[in-house]
């Protein structure tokens, strides 16, 4: 039973989510051992129709910037808006992030089904 309602320009609803997503929230470029449990990850929630979106925040977001190297597809990819202008960040052309505000972002931690943190 839907028990949508407006609050605050919100719907809230019992319904189950359309679109599963969990964010995974990195502020340090990954080493080349998590990279390989992160694509585990990636798989796992994969499996279970769950969308996986990085989001590289301070040194991180030069990341977008190293080539893929080819064991795995980029993962969906999002980038501060400050960071990818203030740190003038030129993504690899295998690469396509997305670039948010800080309200799609703080708007998207509230509406996933889970965040990760990782520094």
């Amino acid at each position: 039973m839907d028990l949508s309602r407006q609050e605050g320009g919100a719907v809230l609803t019992d319904a189950a989510p359309t679109h599963r997503r969990w964010l995974l929230v990195r502020s340090q470029r990954s080493e080349k051992a998590s990279r390989a449990i992160l694509d585990a990850l990636e798989r796992r929630v994969r499996r279970e129709g769950i969308e996986l979106v990085e989001v590289l925040l301070g040194e991180a977001s030069l990341e977008v910037e190293d080539p893929i190297d080819g064991s795995s597809p980029p993962r969906p990819c999002w980038l501060l808006e400050e960071d990818a202008r203030g740190r003038g960040v030129h993504p690899d052309p295998g690469r396509a992030p997305r670039v948010v505000t800080k309200e799609e972002l703080a708007l998207a931690l509230m509406s996933s089904e889970r965040v990760v943190t990782l520094p």
